[in-house]
């Protein structure tokens, strides 16, 4: 984190006496991606009970938190049933699959989160099993 702040800060001064700061781009660049890809693989790395070896599935797109819900009936109409039916979960884009799994909180300050593995959705598939899938997912 510092060096990307000393970067942007190096990459103003630069911009404002109009020097060539293609190279600082490319820098500050390089030091947001490798922390973000390090956090990722470090992620990945805390998925439990993962039925495949995670290199199968391709480079890692995109990790984030979503809610998802359970199958409703046609007959709930009360938001507040539906809310009781939602769940975190973390779900992980890799290139072959997009992967679900609850997150097990950190126990303490020093550690972090693990993940247990839920269901994946083959993607590219051209008949995916949807049985699990039969879910709303809610983004923020």
């Amino acid at each position: 984190m510092r060096y990307q702040l000393l970067l942007k800060e190096i990459l103003k001064s630069t911009e404002r006496m109009g020097d060539e700061s293609r190279a600082i781009r490319s820098a500050l660049q390089v030091m947001i991606e490798v922390p973000r890809q390090a956090n990722d693989m470090m992620n990945v790395g805390r998925i439990k009970d993962l039925p495949t070896n995670v290199h199968q599935l391709g480079e890692l797109k995109l990790q984030d938190m979503v809610s998802v819900s359970e199958p409703i009936s046609k007959d709930t109409k009360d938001a507040k049933e539906v809310e009781k039916k939602l769940k975190e979960r973390r779900v992980f884009l890799f290139q072959q699959a997009m992967v679900f799994c609850e997150e097990i909180p950190a126990k303490d300050k020093y550690s972090s989160p693990n993940y247990i593995y839920k269901n994946d959705l083959k993607v590219g598939e051209k008949k995916p099993n949807l049985s699990f899938f039969k879910l709303f997912i809610f983004l923020d």
